[in-house]
């Protein structure tokens, strides 16, 4: 598990933009709180 949102408390799901993966809110568009993603975190 990713984890939760900070701002709104939703599940955190792995997206990918760019060639970029970050975590960002299950929520989105409503919530578009976002949190980098780490080399040697999972996903």
């Amino acid at each position: 598990m990713s984890g939760h949102c900070a701002r709104c408390g939703a599940e955190l799901r792995l997206k990918k933009h760019k060639g970029e993966k970050f975590w960002g809110c299950s929520r989105y568009p409503k919530c578009t709180w976002t949190r980098k993603r780490f080399k040697d975190s999972p996903g």
